[in-house]
This record gives C-alpha cells, sequence and structure tokens, in this order.
C-alpha cells in the first residue's frame, strides 16, 4: 500500500512539476493570422529562468527556437488547420510540454495594387483619393498592395473588416504639408473627447460600427510629418487637436507588424477602446523632430495589447498604458479599464520611459513589461497617476529590464503626477485612485538622476503590496522615499548609500541583500531639532548656496500681483520680462489670517506656494499683522500690544488663536509628492524701526525676545509646525553685531540671520559701504555661529537709478572682495498694480536688470527645478 502511495505522489509531482514549468498561457497574437504567417506569443512559466530556450512545433514539426516569448511562424498555407504547441527547455535538455492550440490561416488574399488605381508614388502627386479607391474596394481579407516609392497624402481611412494594407519595403506613406486634405474627426486625448486632426492613416472611429481583424504590414513607413503639421494644427484650432500617428479606435484584432510610423504630431501608435492589438516588429519614431508629447505606444481602455520586438525612439513617454471614462453615442457611461498588456522585448533608444499612467481613471490591471533595454530616457519606470479615479491599478510587473540612463528618478510609483498641491481631507477613500500589487523584478539602472525609488500614495488611499526584487540602481542623486504606502518589500535590492525616507509607510520589509539607509548625518542645529526632511535639506543647501558665493533671487508676492496686474496666472514680472522664474518667493500671512478666520484670499495663496515649491523655489513668509489690541493695522502703534499678546497679558488666548491658525493653514501647504512644503517664517520683522506696533517704541527688548521665543515655540512645540525656518530680520538701525543682537532671542531660536534695507538703497543715497557695512556684520554673525545670512527685503521703488541692479545691489555684495559678504538669498519687495521694484519692458533699468539677472551669481529658475535640488541632502 506505502509503495502504491508513493508512486502516486510521484506521479502527481511530476504532473505539477511538468505544469509549472510549461509555457504558461501561450497563444496567436491578435491580427497576426494571415494566409501564410501568424505570431505565436506564451507567457513563460513561473521558473522560467531555468529554462534556456522554448521550442515551437507546428503538427509535431519543430518550426522554431527561440529564447524570447514569441516566434514568426511562416510557410503555411492558406486557409489551413494547423496544431501549434511551444514546449519550454530547461539546461538538463529537458523538455517541458505546453498546450496545444488550434490555428487556422487566413485565405488566399485579392490583390488591390494602389497602382492600379492611379497612385503614381512620385513624392509631388497628392495619392489620397487612388490609394482611398483601393480600400474601399478590397474585398474581404484582401490585400492593398503599396508598392516602394514616395506617396504624398491627406487622410486615408482604414473602417472596414478583414482587410491588409500592405505598406512594402521602399514604400513611404508621406503627410502633405496642407490641413485641408485631415478632416477633423473624433478622439479621445489625455481623457477628453475631442475633435482632432486625422492622421495619414486611420482605424476606426468613435462612434458606429467596430471593426475586426486588421492588419498593417510589409517593411513600409508612415510619415505623419509631424514637425510641419503639429505647430499648424496647434495654432489653428489647439494642442488638443493634433493628430495621432496611428489612431486605432474601437476595434478588434489589429496587428501593426513590420512598418515605421515616425514624426506624429502627438502620441504616436494609439489602440483606444480596442480588444486585441498587436505591435510586432516596428520602428516607432518621435524623437529629434521637435515635438512635444510625442509618446510612442499608448494602449488606451485596451485589452489584449502586444508591443514585441520593437524598437521605440520617443520624444515623450515610450509606452503609456492610460484608460478612459466617456460617454458613448446612446448616452451611456462606458468605463473601461485598459488589461491584459504585454511590452517584451523592446529597445527603447530615447523617450520618457515606460509607463502606467498617467490618465488611468478607468484603471488598469495585469501589466506586464519584461526582456526590454531601455538606452537612455529622461524619466525610468513610472506606475503613475493624479490621485482620483475609481477603478484601480494593479497587478503590474516590470521584470528583466536593463535601463542604461534615466533623469528625473529610477522607479517611481505615484498617484502624484502633474499634482501641485493637494488639500488633505478633501476626498473620500472610494473616490480616490487604489494601486496595488506592483512587482519590480531583475532590473538594472546603471544611472538614475533624481530619487533611485519612491512610492507615493495619498493619506486616505495608501499604496498597497509594492515589491521590489534584485534590483539594482547603481548611481542616483538623491533619496529613497516612501510615503503613504502600506506593505512595500525589498529583496536583494541595491541603491548604494543613500537616505531612506520614510513618511506614513507601514510595513516596510528589507531582507539582509538590500542596502542599508544611509544614517544622517547633519551637522546643523536648527530652531527645531524634529525638522522634516526637505527643511533639514533646505537649510543644509542654504548654507551651500552663501558658501559658493551665490544667492537665490526672488520678490515679496512674485506671482501674487504685479506692476499694473493682480490676478491667477502663475506668472511673475521677473518671468515676464526675462522668461525666467524666481528661485525665492516671499508671501504674508497678512493674506491668509485675519480677525475672524483665514481670509478668501488664502486659497490663492496657497496655490502660489505650491507652484514655486513645485518648480523648485524656495518660500518664505512675513506677518504683518494687524494691532490685536485696537483692530488697527499693523501701522497701529497704540494699545500696548505685545505686552498683552505675552504669556499673562489681556489678549494672549487671542494670539494663540492666531498662531493656531497659521499652523491649521500651513497644514494645507501640501505640495508636490505629498510633501509638507517647508517654509521660512520672518515673524515680526524691521522690530528695530518705529513703524510697527511691535516695534522698539511699543516694547522692551526683553518683552521682544518673549514674543518671539513664543511664536517659535508654540508653533514648534504646541501646534506641532515642523516645516518652518525661523529668520530674524532687523532694519537698517545696527553697525555692529553687538547692536544687531540687542532684540535678537538667542541662537537656539534663530536659524537664519537677516535683514531688510531700503534706506540705504534709495536714491539719494550715493555711499553702498553703508549698506556693505551691515550685510558684513550679518554674513560674519551667520560664519560664527553656523547659520546663514539674507537680505530679506530691499529694492527702490520706482528704481530710479538705472543701474541699480547692478551698481548698488550687486556692488553692495560683491564690491570688495577682500571683505566677502555670504548671502543665501536676496528678496526684493512687491510689484504691485501701481507701483514696482523689478521693471517693465521699456523701463530705463530694464537692461541693467537683465544684466544682473545673466551674472552668474545671481540664482533664478529656469525654466524650474523639476527635481527640487534644495529639497534632497547631498554629500
Amino acid at each position: 500500500m506505502l509503495k502504491h502511495c508513493t508512486a502516486l505522489l510521484t506521479t502527481l509531482c511530476t504532473l505539477l512539476c511538468a505544469h509549472a514549468a510549461a509555457p504558461v498561457r501561450s497563444r496567436i497574437l491578435p491580427g497576426t493570422t494571415a494566409a501564410t504567417e501568424a505570431v505565436v506569443f506564451w507567457e513563460k512559466p513561473d521558473d522560467y529562468e531555468r529554462m534556456i530556450r522554448y521550442v515551437v512545433r507546428v503538427d509535431g514539426r519543430t518550426a522554431g527556437t527561440t529564447d524570447h516569448d514569441n516566434l514568426r511562424l511562416s510557410g503555411l498555407k492558406p486557409s489551413t488547420t494547423y496544431r501549434v504547441r511551444v514546449d519550454a527547455v530547461d539546461a538538463s535538455g529537458k523538455e517541458w510540454a505546453g498546450e496545444t492550440l488550434t490555428l487556422r490561416t487566413a485565405p488566399a488574399p485579392e490583390i488591390f495594387d494602389v497602382r492600379d488605381f492611379g497612385a503614381r508614388g512620385d513624392g509631388r502627386t497628392l495619392d489620397t483619393e487612388a490609394i482611398q479607391r483601393a480600400i474601399d474596394a478590397c474585398t474581404p481579407h484582401g490585400e492593398v498592395r503599396i508598392p516602394a516609392g514616395d506617396y504624398l497624402t491627406g487622410a486615408l481611412f482604414l473602417c472596414k473588416n478583414d482587410i491588409t494594407l500592405r505598406i512594402e519595403a521602399g514604400a513611404t506613406l508621406r503627410a502633405v504639408d496642407n490641413l485641408a486634405h485631415f478632416p477633423m474627426v473624433e478622439n479621445i486625448y489625455e481623457g477628453w473627447v475631442k475633435e482632432v486632426f486625422a492622421s495619414v492613416v486611420n482605424i476606426g472611429r468613435l462612434r458606429g460600427e467596430r471593426y475586426r481583424n486588421i492588419r498593417i504590414t510589409g517593411g513600409g513607413t508612415i510619415d505623419n510629418q509631424g514637425s510641419l503639421l503639429a505647430v499648424q494644427q496647434t495654432e489653428n484650432i489647439g494642442r488638443m487637436a493634433r493628430s495621432h500617428g496611428l489612431p486605432i479606435i474601437r476595434c478588434d484584432d489589429v496587428a501593426i507588424d513590420g512598418i515605421t510610423i515616425a514624426d506624429p504630431c502627438t502620441w504616436n501608435v494609439h489602440p483606444l477602446l480596442c480588444n486585441g492589438v498587436t505591435t510586432y516588429g516596428c520602428r516607432l519614431l518621435s524623437a529629434g523632430y521637435g515635438l512635444s508629447n510625442a509618446d510612442g505606444w499608448d494602449p488606451d481602455s485596451s485589452a489584449d495589447c502586444y508591443l514585441l520586438e520593437s524598437v521605440l525612439d520617443g520624444q515623450d513617454d515610450n509606452v503609456a498604458v492610460k484608460s478612459v471614462i466617456y460617454t458613448d453615442e446612446h448616452g451611456q457611461r462606458i468605463v473601461k479599464p485598459s488589461e491584459n498588456i504585454y511590452v517584451s522585448h523592446c529597445r527603447f533608444l530615447r523617450g520618457g520611459g515606460l509607463v502606467v499612467g498617467a490618465e488611468v481613471p478607468a484603471g488598469v490591471r495585469n501589466v506586464r513589461f519584461t526582456d526590454c533595454v531601455v538606452e537612455q530616457s529622461d524619466r525610468g519606470f513610472h506606475v503613475c497617476s493624479r490621485p482620483f479615479g475609481t477603478e484601480p491599478v494593479e497587478n503590474i510587473l516590470f521584470r528583466d529590464i536593463e535601463v542604461k540612463r534615466t533623469g528625473c528618478w529610477g522607479i517611481n510609483v505615484t498617484n502624484w503626477y502633474w499634482v501641485q498641491s493637494y488639500r488633505p481631507d478633501t476626498y473620500r477613500p472610494d473616490e480616490l485612485l487604489e494601486v496595488k500589487n506592483i512587482r519590480f523584478e531583475n532590473i538594472r539602472i546603471a544611472h538614475a538622476d533624481g530619487n533611485p525609488i519612491q512610492v507615493l500614495g495619498t493619506p486616505e488611499q495608501p499604496m498597497k503590496d509594492i515589491a521590489f526584487r534584485n534590483v539594482s540602481i547603481g548611481e542616483s542623486q538623491y533619496d529613497v522615499l516612501l510615503r503613504d504606502c502600506r506593505g512595500v518589500r525589498f529583496e536583494n535590492v541595491q541603491v548604494g548609500e543613500r537616505y531612506w525616507i520614510l513618511d506614513r509607510a507601514e510595513g516596510v520589509v528589507r531582507d539582509s541583500l538590500t542596502s542599508e539607509p544611509e544614517p544622517m548625518r547633519y551637522p546643523y542645529r536648527l530652531a527645531d531639532p524634529d525638522a522634516t526632511y526637505r527643511t533639514k535639506a533646505l537649510y543644509a543647501n542654504l548654507h551651500k548656496i552663501a558658501a559658493s558665493g551665490r544667492f537665490l533671487f526672488g520678490a515679496q508676492d512674485a506671482t501674487a500681483s504685479g506692476y499694473g496686474w493682480c490676478d491667477d496666472s502663475g506668472r511673475s514680472d521677473i518671468e515676464r520680462i526675462s522668461g525666467r522664474k524666481p528661485a525665492f518667493y516671499s508671501f504674508d500671512f497678512m493674506d491668509v489670517v485675519g480677525p475672524d478666520g483665514l481670509k478668501p484670499e488664502a486659497e490663492k495663496i496657497r496655490r502660489l506656494t505650491a507652484q514655486a515649491f513645485y518648480e523648485g523655489g524656495v518660500v518664505s513668509y512675513c506677518w504683518h499683522l494687524f494691532n490685536p489690541a485696537t483692530g488697527g493695522s499693523f501701522y497701529d502703534m497704540s494699545g500696548d500690544a505685545v505686552a498683552k499678546l505675552l504669556p499673562g497679558g489681556e489678549l494672549h488666548e487671542r494670539f494663540k488663536e492666531l498662531l493656531g491658525r497659521i499652523a491649521a493653514y500651513n497644514r494645507t501647504l501640501i505640495g508636490k509628492n505629498g510633501e509638507q512644503i517647508p517654509v521660512i517664517f520672518r515673524p515680526w520683522h524691521e522690530f528695530d524701526g518705529t513703524w510697527f506696533w511691535w516695534g522698539r517704541d511699543c516694547c522692551t527688548a526683553e518683552q521682544f525676545k518673549e514674543l518671539y521665543r513664543f511664536t517659535v515655540g508654540y508653533l514648534r512645540d504646541t501646534c506641532g509646525v515642523r516645516n518652518f525656518l525661523y529668520a530674524f530680520s532687523p532694519d537698517i538701525n545696527f553697525t555692529t553685531a553687538e547692536e544687531y543682537l540687542q532684540r535678537y532671542p538667542g541662537d537656539e531660536w534663530v536659524d537664519i540671520v537677516a535683514m531688510d534695507d531700503y534706506w540705504l538703497y534709495r536714491f539719494e543715497e550715493k555711499d553702498i559701504e553703508h549698506a556693505r557695512l551691515r550685510l558684513k556684520v550679518i554674513s560674519d554673525y551667520a560664519a560664527a555661529t553656523g547659520k546663514v545670512a539674507a537680505l530679506s527685503e530691499t529694492g527702490q521703488a520706482g528704481i530710479d537709478d538705472p543701474e541699480w541692479f547692478t551698481g548698488r545691489l550687486l556692488e553692495s555684495i560683491y564690491g570688495d572682495p577682500s571683505r566677502p559678504i555670504r548671502l543665501a538669498y536676496v528678496a526684493l519687495w512687491r510689484n504691485s498694480v501701481t507701483g514696482f521694484f523689478t521693471p517693465y519692458k521699456g523701463h530705463p533699468a530694464t537692461a541693467d536688470f537683465l544684466r544682473f539677472l545673466d551674472d552668474p551669481r545671481v540664482i533664478t529658475a529656469s525654466p524650474y527645478d523639476w527635481l527640487g535640488m534644495y529639497y534632497h541632502l547631498t554629500e
């Protein structure tokens, strides 16, 4: 009995092992079945690493062997049934039998040569009508043949079943440089139903009948001439109306086989709402044509799509798997995920990486990227979206991929794609996109700019079950960042000596083979020792900037208002005149906190703060607080306000309430990647003057120090504000360090020693030495105490001196090399509807201002810093 049980178990084990090792779900690829050929594909077994090759047999005879996951079957007979089987072979030579498929080839095609319909192919004659006549005449299972030649054409429409378009080697369908030959058609672009220009070849329509069994093959080229037409289309209607390289809309069983599709006006191959699309052995080219948004291959709310054995040279994302929600012609809301997407054995030369996203409101599931090489991309692996969506993104696999160089990041799983800001607790979890079960296996990245790995969910909807196995990232700039995620696993992951930032990351597991997090060696003492990582990084980088002899340049309310305007454009007068964005932005809690709550303007300031941070800028806030004792303005010096605000004073609870509003507003300052935006807070500035209620005539030195300390301590210790650096900034009433420190609260309360100075830069003041002397005092004190110095407000209203920027401002900082001055930033006062501190076009100081901005010591953002260099700690 025991012998029989053992034999039975052995048999069962053999069967189970055979099943486990056999290729999984082999199939004939959609649209590839022709009269004499087809392409078979298989998913490799779980233990595929033991297999060295695969043998494909047709009716028991070997049709070919390969170590890939596909094989073209050729030499078949028309209208014939074949039995196809794929067997795996392991290192010992043992074969593991796969399942048997049935293949029925197509009938022999009737040929419709476009030259017989009047096409010339001479590069001069417009051949649109002749080629379309051949397409319209083609009978079921027929073939429209385009011999070698240069065929100038407008829009062609393949809107019929069972048709092959054979563009032979040496043949090019070239778009005519005339928009009149490309009528408007419906498509969906970036999630929106739009009227767009038709393409050279158009397969299917958004409304009406579905089409099936369409094949484009032959080795030729479709040249969309996007380098000529894209600008014309944009100028005529808009960027959303640009034509696609090859739109395939609401069709089934379509194959694009062995052709080149080049120079699209925007996305190249775009299967939309399709079931079964194969792109095999193609070249999809959009780099080098001066295009934008020119993705390579974008399956969109489509199922069973394959990109195999192809070369892509992209301007934007090489692959972007998307989904849409739209309303059809019957008024039905269509929510169709993309699913069962396979990309393997492809080579990507340039472009934006391999992407699932960004528009995925209907979800994506079951996507496999395997056995690919990325030569160079400006983004690496990217499972990305905005936070909103009702269907999940799940079951995504990246495996056996080599990346030689990538920018921005190595691996990015995020719900923060192109999201500048986000208000917490605005949405329910079921309104936010769920991302789960994402795997990266056997990935080698030689070099990545930015973070090597980042996983970024939202507090309401964390990322779930993200796994990294056998991942190597040789070089990278910044940090491993895990935020709002659960169940992130690292198995043999090599990222080198990097900081690991975990923010609301639960269930993070690293095995013993994974790189250890680099311990933080932070040399600076902050007023808040528990400040966030980004805040600490900002402070360290302010030190680096000052030490380099350069400074960040910006202005108060730079994007909130300007000379003659006050709007929500997000542009600044600095950018309008120079094309450069500021690197430093100052705002005012006066515009946020009112007597009875947050002001209506608070939302505008919040958005502009988030925009500044998104663009890599540094953000500061001052506080022109109304007089809480009288209700008057900050210029109202009556009422003994400071004494009343301090502990024991009659307005102390009111003061805490106002500080609490700053803290509440601060909790809404959530920027890109879910970051709490670091802020330089500069409370009670110009306290040595006689114009504010907290000035020197309104309180004693000790009262002011207590006011400053309580402000910092209450925000930090009671309100839990962890993203502030604290700046101390008197006006000009000092000439020595001793005078500067008369109202100084102590080094433990201050991070940045600054000053405001308008008086010594006014037109009437001819001796710049007075300004230089004071800058030297704060610069030296900063160096002696491990802090940074800054000129936190300055300017000349109206700029009467046409060389003020180089002749006054730069001269005061750099005019005496024997007495070096090190500043981290310089900020001008605001341009308003009626006044200005930076010039407008045509102002006499404009040329000098542009020379000032061109000075290498003046740091602006041009156009902006995507990676946020000031918010990372680097050696």
